[in-house]
């Protein structure tokens, strides 16, 4: 995908608020967001700073780690010192989504394949970052955050998106989640905590917690 072009700025001019949605690596949806914020446009959306923080995984696990958060540990390719191979290992590139240039490491074989891997899409070595391999159900979820309280459903099994339940205090009235599969368990996630779908009485949350 290009670098915000003539187009893209002509778009921008005539719009009142602008939501950008680009590839994260490469710097595209960084520089997409930074031309936003400085036209003076409404953004909706995470700041070109947030932007530059979660796109780099590098830069992320650091982050969190220095919070309390839990990450797995990471380290850069070329200063990889576990050659052990007593776990799988994940090497992938410092930014992006999707699984480029992602490999499970399990041998030295599969080592200089990984590494082969990565330089042909275009990173070196120290843009490529080695974690443990855990194995698990993949996971994408999307938000956008209001004003007024908004509530997520998902599910607990199962890999379609539940749906997002916008503000609307009272019945259910208007609300069409997805179908749930057979033996699916679903869950709403608001401000206060996370509760059993759908809730007592048919009724949505007040406050955060179902009434």
């Amino acid at each position: 995908m290009a670098r915000p072009d003539a187009r893209a700025r002509a778009c921008l001019e005539r719009a009142d608020a602008a939501w950008v949605i680009a590839p994260e690596f490469d710097h595209i949806l960084f520089d997409f967001a930074q031309r936003v914020e400085r036209s003076g446009r409404r953004r909706i959306g995470p700041t070109s700073d947030a932007i530059r923080l979660t796109s780099d995984k590098w830069m992320l696990g650091d982050h969190w780690k220095r919070h309390g958060v839990p990450t797995p540990e990471t380290q850069r390719a070329d200063r990889f010192s576990d050659r052990t191979w007593e776990t799988p290992w994940i090497v992938k590139p410092i930014d992006g989504a999707g699984s480029t240039a992602t490999t499970i490491v399990r041998n030295a074989h599969d080592w200089q394949r990984a590494i082969r891997r990565g330089i042909e899409a275009g990173y070196t070595s120290a843009r490529l970052l080695v974690q443990p391999w855990y194995s698990g159900t993949a996971c994408s979820i999307s938000g956008l955050r209001l004003r007024a309280p908004c509530f997520r459903l998902f599910s607990a099994a199962g890999e379609r998106p539940a749906g997002l339940v916008l503000p609307a205090f009272g019945s259910l009235t208007g609300i069409h989640p997805t179908p749930a599969a057979e033996g699916e368990r679903r869950f709403l996630c608001s401000p206060e905590g996370v509760f059993p779908w759908p809730p007592p009485a048919g009724r949505l949350p007040s406050r955060g917690r179902p009434r």
